[in-house]
């Protein structure tokens, strides 16, 4: 499995089609005070399976750490990959939907995608204090 994107974004959702639509992505907040409380927002992933993937279920995470290394929150399940024609590989967009969360302090968040307990991409979030 591959990851062909990974975004925080403050929208997105499906369209016609099956089509992964994103608006407004971003990788810096900036706020006064801290903690800091964050209206909602997205995590968008796209995952690309091989072929030989399909029809298989895999286990998909994603992990938000602090600077510290201290989990923030985690989204899990299993996914079962659908066959696509021609051996062609499958790409599935996911969307995570995070409400009213707390950063509890300025500074770097990484957000983990990790695949049957591999991390296989990274994003990177700055919380940063005026």
């Amino acid at each position: 499995m591959n990851v062909t994107l990974c975004k925080f974004c403050d929208y997105s959702t499906l369209v016609q089609g099956g089509k992964g639509a994103i608006i407004g992505m971003f990788d810096t907040i900036h706020s006064t005070t801290f903690p800091f409380t964050q209206g909602p927002f997205h995590l968008c992933v796209e995952l690309e399976f091989e072929a030989i993937e399909s029809g298989e279920a895999s286990s998909v995470a994603m992990l938000l750490m602090d600077e510290d290394g201290k989990q923030m929150f985690r989204f899990e399940g299993e996914i079962n990959v659908p066959r696509q024609p021609e051996g062609r590989p499958t790409r599935l967009f996911q969307d995570f939907l995070v409400e009213n969360f707390s950063f509890p302090a300025a500074g770097t968040y990484r957000l983990d995608v990790v695949h049957n307990g591999k991390v296989v991409a990274e994003e990177r979030l700055y919380l940063v204090q005026r």
